[in-house]
């Protein structure tokens, strides 16, 4: 996968499910509805490590260090609170807690990897993951304690080659409070041999994790990566592999 860059500063189905996925398109919905269904459901996606010094019985976090940003979005909830969609490599691991010790020359008690959410109202979240899948490069997420937010659909239909799509996303880690950034896009289809849909769509590093939208608003892919040479070129997880894993 050398030609392929993350953007961080298959499973096969039956005729009858392919049929369904490429269903004939109508009825478009315009860019503005399109933007405002999808604006309150932008999260920006904060790793941070923790830094702590303990004392007997109890550590007090002393430092955070911001590592990496990316997006993220609503999808629903659960009895326990509001799912995110995501990137695998958005949310934070825990091996990077050792190199970024390293890259800063940290010296403490207990580090730990903090994951924050950032709403388009620039409210402040901790969220915890519940799943991800690195293959695939998918993550599934929580904001334990908060309900009734506006989430995303995903659609049952893969677009077809050369349809309009668009992301909202907070690109670089700009995230301006209830003006978020959507760009548009067409939808190239979907490479076999590497099993990831393709996007012709200019993004930056912190649009990793963000939805990628068919005419209807609904999400058909997650902004994983970008081709290393050419930064319009945007690679997601087919749509098979979003449905089967969230």
């Amino acid at each position: 996968m050398s030609k392929f860059n993350y953007l961080v500063i298959g499973v096969l189905c039956s005729a009858f499910l392919a049929s369904c996925l490429t269903a004939p398109a109508s009825n478009y919905y315009r860019e503005q509805d399109i933007f405002s269904n999808a604006k309150h459901s932008l999260i920006k996606i904060e790793t941070h490590l923790a830094i702590g010094i303990c004392k007997k019985d109890s550590c007090e976090t002393v430092h955070t260090q911001l590592l990496s940003v990316g997006s993220g979005f609503f999808i629903g909830q659960d009895k326990s609170g509001t799912l995110i969609a995501s990137a695998a490599h958005v949310c934070g691991e825990d091996n990077l807690i050792n190199s970024a010790k390293s890259f800063f020359g940290i010296v403490a008690d207990k580090t730990e990897v903090v994951n924050r959410a950032i709403t388009v109202e620039h409210k402040t979240y901790d969220i915890e993951v519940i799943k991800k899948d690195v293959k695939s490069d998918l993550c599934l997420a929580r904001i334990r304690g908060l309900y009734n937010q506006p989430h995303l659909e995903i659609s049952n239909r893969v677009p077809n080659s050369g349809e309009p799509v668009y992301n909202v996303s907070a690109p670089a880690g700009v995230l301006h409070k209830d003006a978020p950034i959507m760009v548009k896009g067409v939808f190239s289809g979907n490479d076999g041999i590497i099993g990831l849909a393709v996007v012709s769509m200019s993004v930056v590093g912190g649009s990793s994790g963000s939805a990628i939208l068919d005419s209807w608003g609904r999400v058909v892919g997650v902004v994983s990566m970008k081709h290393k040479d050419v930064d319009y070129i945007v690679y997601s997880p087919s749509l098979i592999s979003i449905l089967n894993f969230y």
